[in-house]
């Protein structure tokens, strides 16, 4: 996805802002995917018992 901060903050190398944002990205697909399954949830025909 790319940078999500483009002002380095005090004592942030360049390795730990790529670390961060690499991280960040992985954030976002997981909610994404999260998301996904939710609403393949919601799109179960009514039937089972809990």
């Amino acid at each position: 996805m790319g940078r999500f901060h483009y002002q380095q903050f005090p004592g942030e190398s360049d390795a730990y802002r790529r670390a961060r944002d690499g991280w960040l990205d992985m954030e976002i697909d997981l909610r994404q995917q999260i998301e996904k399954v939710a609403a393949m949830r919601r799109r179960l025909p009514p039937g089972g018992s809990g």
